[in-house]
């Protein structure tokens, strides 16, 4: 994993490390040693406006990222205010399960049983375009629940 610092020479945007996708980053959450993602709606090729081009990739129900937890899919995308960024929330295709006393992301595909979405963590990611690269930046740090991430979507795009 290439670590990205400020660093005039680098095309990277600061407090960034590269993910897994070629033309994407992230921003740094809790340290330089953050595992990077995978974003498999990023787009390789486009023309015209790149964050139109990512949008109308994010459909709902495509995988948005993976970790090494699992993936997270596209409940909706839209743009900012300022049609400067993307916001795109999502919903885990994964719930933790406690096995010998500690908790593991385990595969929604793996439970023969409904799992409600409530179990499911969400996420509320913004994407910008900058330097050449797609940026993916969470909206907010930790665990929210599911209405207060659809009330800052609600109110952060048109």
């Amino acid at each position: 994993m290439k670590i990205l610092f400020d660093s005039p020479d680098d095309m990277i945007p600061p407090r960034c490390i590269m993910s897994k996708t070629p033309n994407a980053a992230q921003r740094v959450v809790f340290s330089y040693e953050d595992k990077p993602n995978e974003y498999p709606s990023t787009p390789q090729a486009f023309e015209g406006n790149p964050l139109e081009a990512y949008y109308d990739r994010l459909t709902s129900g495509a995988v948005f990222f993976r970790n090494h937890n699992g993936e997270y899919l596209v409940v909706k995308s839209g743009f900012s205010k300022d049609l400067q960024s993307l916001y795109v929330l999502t919903i885990a295709a994964y719930t933790y399960q406690e096995v010998e006393g500690e908790w593991i992301p385990v595969a929604i595909a793996g439970f023969s049983d409904q799992i409600s979405d409530e179990s499911k963590p969400d996420s509320l990611t913004i994407v910008t375009y900058e330097d050449s690269l797609f940026v993916h930046d969470r909206a907010v740090n930790g665990f929210h629940p599911t209405e207060e991430l659809q009330e800052i979507f609600a109110s952060s795009t048109q």
